[in-house]
């Protein structure tokens, strides 16, 4: 966006733009051009307010932070899971915060929305700079185009008009805080205090997305289907024959409460009543119909189309989304709301797009049917939000498109696709619609019949915008109202109903953009719809379900972190609840989930950006919300199921050995590169920044050799303790010999087991004929095989010198 605002910079003072990463901006002339990486702050934790919120115990709730009273610190984000170093947003913010100390004049140049006036005012004011004052203008600008930013650098106004908005999207950040805070600790607090050891997340978004799915599942689970019936009645006119479909009458009492025939006599009465008699046609109409070109994509409805066609998550598709704009520079910005373009937009950004199109081999047949000169209904300024739909951008070579992996190749392939859509005509088809009436019974016919494809020939029949609409291709031979036909029979027809299917990454997503369908309040609907609230952002939507989903990580690096998520995955794209999620929306008060609350909350922020309601004041009803739900708490019960349990280790509970106030609790991780967890204990007070780091290891016992002959026996040196079987680890000759040694750690004796005995074992010795012949062993020599036999045979009383090799004369010793 940087380099778009100094080329536009450049157009009109014709100095030359330069990128100078050392300052980290973009020089044109006398100006420069900084760039930001997204929000440069995070908000402060609770402790920095008042020490006693690091404590997480119901008693120090509520945390309350007034309006003025917030603070944030400069964010510090953990390193990214492909290895990529973290961003320093502590040297961006020094590099512009020099910047803006010798500038005369600063230029908020933030998306144009409500997050992008917070991440730059908040950077400009935490650095001392006056952000509403005389000298701080905004480039309020939703279109990348040349012509578009010139046009908006113009007209730039006085930052301080949009304070309101500012504080709109400060609310937001303080209340989406409060309130995930407040709530997540607790019912987390709650749960601990009757025995679960579970962390709960609580948020303003999260909690109704999961609410949306665990009414799905208890729809299914509990689902009877309903089996009815219909009619298809065969006519036939002067002209040719057709079919037309019974339509009962309203009211009738035969019917359901859905309006469904349930029992089949009344098919087969209509039937016997009409079949052979004649009828009139009382309507009969045949027109034109233009279908126009589908939208081009917002990040939500591409997100859906590569959920249902590709299989693709939520997750998955904005990271190709992102891919594509920012490392392989080919198409727009991703997190866009918006599927209209700027009519701006075709004086240079598009001409580029469809000439860099029109040369890569795959596009190069379809984009030679385009008309640059026609316009869809895409091409609208007043329905561009912060910025415009996805397209291609000029940057697209041969090259380029041929290195695209698979998965962003496809994604890629669907928003040129839309992106040519745009310069078809509309597809055309005609359309009859006609009314049989016949003995008192209406039977109504419907058909449509292609003309000419227009932008189908782009997108071919596997277009997904417009399938739920699709007409039969019935086709009806020429008639006028009032013409007789008469009934030739009629075939009885049948069906099901069906339990709604299981969510998916797409339709979770286009729930949450029309929330209104799934708000079971007629109240709450009504404003849900009247308002056109949705749940979430583009920005969030697909972060928020991984959460629900217990997943983190990007990419490929993407695994399960959290034991007990609320929504697990069935196969590839299935989304449901578990039990633990299913337990928790049963236990939460139905407010807490409720999908009107979105409704309540933007329009009080709405209100906000309209300087109709002060930020304090919002807050203050927020707050007022949560200490209900915290006073409430005593009759809250939650009863949990499904949680994953970890087996305490031995000391599990005990006071801590380091801090002395916490006490020890028994924790897992998974090693790298391992799939089965392990266990240790930690201080119930630790945590990222908590008092205590104590840490033990969970010792792992080495597997018990197999007992040799003598094991267990009472040692014969101190009459203490008992001879075990012990085994030589250590690498060497002797690796995996075993011995007897004694279980008292005082004693020192050890016994190594004896050879197998010699031919001759156990008579008297010849020489003295006091002891017995036994069988020993010798060391080995140097060099000398380990397989060697090194047996020799001796007499048991050591003062007798008898000693005999193997194959060879009894020899001293």
């Amino acid at each position: 966006m940087a380099e778009d605002i100094a080329k536009a910079i450049a157009a009109m003072t014709g100095a030359r733009p330069e990128k100078n990463t050392s300052e980290g901006c973009w020089v044109v002339g006398e100006d420069r051009v900084a760039w930001l990486y997204g929000h440069c702050y995070d908000s402060a934790p609770p402790e920095e307010y008042n020490p006693k919120w690091k404590n997480r115990d119901i008693e120090f709730l509520p945390i309350d932070v007034g309006f003025s009273d917030w603070k944030i610190n400069i964010n510090k984000p953990p390193p990214p899971k492909d290895g990529r170093p973290p961003l320093n947003y502590e040297a961006t913010v020094r590099r512009v915060s020099k910047l803006v100390s010798q500038a005369t004049t600063v230029i908020n140049s933030g998306d144009a929305g409500r997050e992008g006036q917070l991440l730059v005012d908040e950077l400009l004011n935490e650095r001392g700079f006056d952000a509403w004052g005389p000298n701080t203008l905004r480039l309020w600008c939703s279109s990348l185009s040349k012509n578009d930013l010139i046009a908006a650098l113009k007209v730039m106004k006085p930052n301080k008009e949009y304070y309101n908005v500012f504080l709109e999207a400060r609310s937001r950040q303080i209340a989406d805080w409060l309130y995930g805070l407040n709530l997540s600790r607790l019912y987390t607090a709650l749960a601990r205090q009757q025995g679960y050891d579970v962390n709960i997340r609580d948020g303003r978004v999260m909690t109704p997305i999961l609410g949306m799915v665990v009414r799905r599942d208890l729809e299914r689970a509990n689902f009877k289907p309903v089996k009815f019936f219909g009619s298809v009645g065969h006519f036939k006119h002067e002209n040719g024959e057709f079919k037309a479909k019974w339509q009962p009458p309203k009211g009738a009492a035969y019917l359901d409460a859905e309006g469904r025939v349930l029992d089949q006599n009344v098919i087969k009465e209509l039937i016997a009543k009409t079949s052979g008699k004649s009828g009139t046609i009382t309507s009969f109409q045949k027109t034109r119909k233009k279908t126009s070109q589908p939208l081009p994509f917002s990040l939500a409805t591409l997100q859906i189309l590569c959920s249902s066609r590709f299989h693709m998550s939520a997750d998955e598709t904005l990271g190709v989304a992102i891919k594509l704009y920012d490392e392989y520079k080919i198409a727009s910005y991703p997190r866009t709301s918006s599927q209209y373009l700027n009519n701006a937009l075709a004086e240079d950004i598009v001409p580029a797009a469809m000439k860099a199109v029109s040369s890569c081999s795959a596009f190069k047949s379809l984009a030679s049917g385009v008309n640059l000169k026609i316009r869809s209904p895409a091409w609208n300024d007043s329905k561009v939000t912060d910025h415009h739909g996805l397209i291609p951008l000029g940057a697209l070579t041969e090259e380029i498109y041929n290195k695209l992996p698979p998965d962003v190749k496809q994604v890629y392939d669907v928003i040129v696709q839309r992106f040519i859509c745009q310069f078809y005509p509309p597809a055309e088809a005609d359309q009859t619609v006609l009314t049989v009436l016949c003995e008192g019974e209406t039977f109504v016919g419907r058909g449509s019949v292609p003309v000419s494809p227009g932008w189908r020939k782009v997108t071919g029949s596997a277009d997904d915008d417009d399938e739920d609409n699709k007409e039969p291709e019935d086709i009806f031979p020429p008639m006028k109202n009032g013409d007789p036909v008469e009934s030739i029979g009629a075939e009885q027809t049948s069906g099901e109903t069906k339990k709604p299917p299981e969510f998916t990454d797409g339709t979770l997503i286009k729930a949450c953009m029309t929330p209104y369908l799934h708000e079971p309040d007629p109240i709450l609907r009504k404003k849900l719809k009247d308002g056109g609230y949705v749940i979430g952002t583009e920005a969030t939507r697909a972060a928020i379900i991984l959460k629900l989903l217990g997943m983190s990580g990007s990419d490929k690096n993407m695994k399960q972190t959290d034991k007990n998520p609320m929504l697990t995955r069935i196969g590839k794209s299935k989304i449901v609840s578990t039990e633990f999620g299913r337990s928790l929306i049963a236990s939460y008060p139905e407010e807490e989930y409720s999908l009107g609350m979105t409704a309540l909350w933007e329009a009080g922020l709405g209100a906000i950006g309209q300087g109709q309601v002060k930020p304090q004041i919002f807050l203050d009803r927020l707050m007022g919300t949560i200490r209900e739900r915290i006073k409430d708490a005593p009759n809250i019960k939650l009863n949990l199921r499904g949680l994953h349990v970890i087996q305490p280790l031995p000391g599990n509970g005990e006071e801590c050995p380091n801090c002395h106030k916490g006490k020890l609790v028994t924790r897992e991780f998974i090693p790298k590169g391992k799939r089965t967890p392990e266990r240790y204990l930690t201080c119930s007070l630790a945590s990222k920044d908590g008092e205590c780091h104590y840490v033990k290891f969970q010792e792992k016992e080495k597997p018990k050799p197999k007992p040799i002959a003598g094991d267990g026996q009472q040692c014969p040196k101190c009459h203490k303790g008992h001879l075990i079987t012990r085994e030589i680890s250590k690498p060497g000759p002797n690796k995996g010999k075993k011995f007897l040694g004694c279980s008292e750690k005082e004693c020192d004796f050890t016994k190594w087991p004896d050879p197998p005995p010699l031919p001759g074992t156990g008579d008297a010795c010849p020489k003295c004929h006091k002891g017995k012949v036994v069988t020993r062993e010798r060391k080995p020599k140097a060099g000398e095989k380990t397989s060697t036999d090194r047996r020799f045979q001796c007499c048991s009383i050591r003062e007798c010198d008898y000693v005999k090799s193997q194959n060879s004369s009894p020899k001293k010793r």
